[in-house]
């Protein structure tokens, strides 16, 4: 596996073997003429088409995979309905869904511009202020989805398409393995769905994805936008990736400047205490309105000044719920830079490379999950 974003972003854990492309066709349902490819993965493959009835370029996704064709059609299905519903800007449009050959086909809206993942080969980075830009419009696309009950549960700079070359304007695609919230079925396959190296440590745990877990994979995409780097170093598998996640912090962004304590917000290893997508919006816009571009290896000491306009946009977003969690005392005061880059609050007197506490065994689970049967692995996890 590649650490660097962009030339690999992992297997996608619902199905490590890619599905064969198969012949190209010329014209699909007699009306979609084919004019090149897009992209494959595991999911199926994306052509560019135009509808000739319409005059217009659509993307045309051939839904694909080792399941049977009962369950590609109704997942198919369930894939169009879920995007069509969300009503969304930065959401890419679903135009139509319908079957072909017995296979599930999605017509959706074409987006001409690259995928942030191209943007990133290499390593490459992009400007604090345009990262907060694009991850404000992703932020308020995941806010709708979640709004509506749904979780993408796949967010990842190859599903984050930008508009044109100038990068200001992006869309969310791929719903493909999204569900809503009541939704257990179909992606109960024996193994989590998504890819391994946005996993947030509670999914890479076994625990169900979920919005909070949304929020994590968008803030590991905007930080290895802005780094060149995911937040940790890739492993050999996808097991070992996982056991990463759970065990160890991510590690400290160097040149994130004022996105520091946004993005210790996002990647905060409680789901409980994480921001919400609608919070990290707030202050994701307040960053590309006027947040610096200069990073530093003091970021423990300066995020309090740095993140000063994200901070009050944060404030002012901050939900009941969390207020009330705060005055109880949910938040934990576990050492680490999620923790001293949080904005509003000075850092503790402690040093920037303080070490967290490690257990010995495996984290305890809450009464809740209790009997779950998610996985537990050992090492560090920050109290309950």
């Amino acid at each position: 596996m590649n650490d660097v974003p962009g030339q690999d972003e992992g297997p996608d854990l619902e199905t490590t073997r890619q599905t064969p492309a198969g012949a190209r066709p010329d014209v699909v349902a007699g009306r979609y003429r084919i004019l090149g490819t897009l992209g494959r993965g595991g999911g199926g493959t994306v052509w560019h088409a135009r509808d000739e009835h319409l005059g217009r370029e659509v993307a045309l996704k051939r839904v694909a995979g080792e399941a049977d064709a009962d369950v590609l059609l109704t997942r198919g299905m369930r894939e169009a309905r879920t995007s069509a519903a969300l009503a969304h800007e930065h959401v890419v449009r679903v135009y139509d869904a319908f079957e072909h050959e017995g296979a599930p086909w999605i017509v959706m809206e074409y987006v001409p511009g690259p995928s942030l993942a191209s943007l990133l080969e290499g390593g490459a980075t992009l400007p604090v202020r345009q990262v907060a830009a694009i991850g404000a419009q992703m932020a308020t696309a995941l806010a709708a989805a979640h709004g509506a009950g749904v979780v993408h549960r796949d967010v990842k700079p190859g599903n984050v398409l930008l508009v044109d070359a100038t990068g200001q304007e992006a869309k969310l695609t791929d719903f493909g393995i999204a569900r809503a919230e009541e939704d257990h079925q179909l992606t109960r396959t024996g193994m989590v769905s998504g890819t391994a190296a946005y996993f947030s440590p509670e999914v890479a745990a076994g625990e169900d994805p979920s919005a909070a877990a949304d929020v994590w994979a968008l803030g590991a995409t905007l930080y290895a936008a802005v780094e060149g780097r995911r937040p940790y170093p890739d492993a050999a598998n996808p097991v070992a990736q996982l056991h990463t996640i759970v065990r160890d912090r991510p590690r400290p962004p160097q040149r994130a400047g004022a996105l520091t304590p946004v993005l210790a917000g996002m990647l905060d290893p409680d789901p409980r205490t994480r921001w919400t997508a609608r919070r990290a919006a707030e202050a994701l816009r307040a960053v590309a309105r006027g947040g610096q571009e200069t990073g530093g290896a003091a970021f423990a000491a300066g995020a309090g000044a740095a993140g000063a306009g994200a901070a009050a946009a944060a404030a002012a977003a901050r939900t009941r719920e969390e207020a009330a969690a705060t005055q109880a005392g949910a938040r934990r005061a576990a050492p680490g830079w999620w923790r001293t880059a949080r904005p509003g609050r000075p850092p503790p007197g402690v040093a920037a490379t303080a070490r967290p506490r490690r257990r010995t065994g495996p984290r305890h689970r809450r009464p809740a999950e209790a009997g779950a049967g998610a996985a537990c692995w050992p090492g560090w996890w920050p109290s309950r």
